[in-house]
């Protein structure tokens, strides 16, 4: 079973899960050690992710999606009415 690889720099360890994917290696960022990331809590979301994964889901993927979708009001807000984007 695979274990949340502990990403060691100069201010804090940092939980990161490397899998593989449609035959490429990801790597996916859980978060840094601290609250609300222990080692049990990173490890049960690294299993998370993984069933994602088994599901043919990749989370990375997943995750720029989310961000477009929660991007896109933002951009149809910068729309003016006469369909042209504002600029700025």
């Amino acid at each position: 079973m695979p274990f949340p690889a502990v990403n060691v720099n100069a201010t804090k360890a940092t939980y990161v899960l490397k899998y593989r994917v449609f035959g490429r290696q990801r790597f996916v960022t859980i978060g840094p050690h601290g609250a609300p990331w222990t080692p049990e809590l990173a490890r049960k979301e690294a299993k998370r992710l993984l069933g994602l994964v088994a599901n043919g889901k990749d989370p990375v993927d997943e995750k720029a999606k989310a961000r477009l979708q929660a991007a896109d009001p933002l951009r149809q807000s910068r729309i003016n009415i006469s369909g042209t984007p504002n600029k700025g």
